[in-house]
């Protein structure tokens, strides 16, 4: 009899070496590690709507949002439409909830070393809005100055790299190049330039050049 590849039950959490990993709360099938990682075992549903799991746990690849926070999509355990998106959700705070609990009242999540994609458990902590405010005047860099000829290159280079990957060249959050090219573009024409192009044409530009075809 062949092994099934999926099953209606959770596989055990994997065991690493120097990384803990914990269930995601108010989730199933998802967990995260002290790391910043995240996992999950999730395969599809049956036609009666039983979830079924991998027999194995693998990591989710997560996203750079426009303000710089890593972040990943974790389907909820009934959704209202099956075309609908998944939710997405800040790494940090995942990693936060797991470890040390839900956020208290009037306090957020704050990273000790001012690095946004430093998701480890060791540089995190719930406090409050004036001590994460503080964290980022502390941890700030000075501001890039960006000149009319790199406003120019930004915008050739939004047809082929996404706000992310224009950012880190110029060393500025995927928000300001927004900012800085939406003039010359207009904001319809940003919508998706998150995700990398690789990805396949974005539905507006297929439209776009079906009109022109």
């Amino acid at each position: 009899m062949p092994l099934l590849k999926t099953r209606p039950y959770m596989p055990l959490l994997p065991t690493m070496n120097g990384v803990e990993l914990r269930h995601i709360p108010g989730t199933v099938g998802y967990a995260v590690g002290d790391d910043g990682s995240v996992w999950t075992c999730r395969a599809g549903r049956t036609k009666n709507g039983l979830q079924l799991f991998r027999k194995s746990w693998r990591p989710l690849k997560a996203i750079i949002n426009g303000e710089g926070y890593p972040m990943v999509g974790l389907s909820p355990q009934k959704k209202a439409k099956k075309w609908a998106p998944s939710p997405m959700y800040l790494v940090h705070r995942l990693v936060l909830e797991a470890f040390h609990g839900p956020c208290p009242e009037d306090m957020e999540g704050c990273h000790n070393n001012g690095d946004r994609r430093d998701c480890r458990l060791a540089n995190l902590r719930w406090d409050t809005r004036e001590a994460n405010h503080r964290d980022k005047l502390r941890h700030a860099a000075p501001r890039v100055k960006i000149s009319p000829d790199d406003a120019s290159m930004m915008v050739k280079l939004i047809d082929y790299l996404s706000l992310v990957d224009i950012g880190m060249l110029y060393d500025v959050t995927p928000a300001r190049v927004s900012k800085m090219i939406r003039p010359f573009i207009g904001s319809r024409n940003l919508r998706g330039r998150l995700l990398p192009p690789h990805q396949g044409i974005r539905k507006h530009d297929r439209q776009k050049r079906g009109h022109q075809m």
